[in-house]
């Protein structure tokens, strides 16, 4: 149903808007569960090693508990054209901890001119959290202004001069 100033329009929505719909629920239903129970961020202060695709930047991915004393245990962590994330070691929050860090590398996922300015979705980097014994939910989680910065210094000083080819 569609209400305008001047009249209501009704109409049965089609398979695929009710799929459309359906979606948009689900996300909405899941960012929601996560964001009751943790608060998931970056600290990139790490270090740096290599060159070129080989290059790394060793970070943290922080996990902060909300009041929930429910399970919280990364599944996997998924970065974007340009950068590619790795999350290693204990990929749970303990359940009497607060917060917790697990190391996340990012490493260049390509060096080309192409790449890198035809990139629309640089940042968008998602991360799967096991809720319990739940099955994996996405969430996107951006890195600030700030780190994003840091990420495409990185990513100069890794590509060097394979940006010129």
């Amino acid at each position: 149903m569609a209400t305008t100033k001047d009249r209501t329009v009704r109409q049965v929505l089609p398979a695929d808007g009710v799929r459309f719909l359906s979606r948009v629920w689900r996300e909405e239903c899941t960012t929601r569960r996560i964001e009751r129970t943790v608060d998931i961020s970056y600290d990139l202060a790490g270090t740096e090693e290599g060159t070129e695709l080989e290059a790394v930047r060793h970070a943290s991915l922080v996990l902060t508990r909300k009041r929930t004393d429910r399970e919280v245990t990364v599944d996997q962590v998924q970065g974007s054209v340009l950068f590619e994330l790795a999350v290693s070691g204990d990929l749970s929050l303990p359940d009497d901890a607060r917060r917790t860090t697990i190391a996340l590398d990012v490493s260049p996922g390509r060096c080309d001119e192409h790449g890198r300015s035809q990139s629309t979705q640089t940042f968008v980097f998602r991360v799967w959290i096991r809720l319990d014994d739940g099955e994996p939910l996405a969430r996107v989680v951006t890195p600030s202004r700030g780190q994003q910065t840091r990420l495409l210094a990185f990513l100069d000083r890794a590509c060097g001069d394979l940006t010129a080819h």
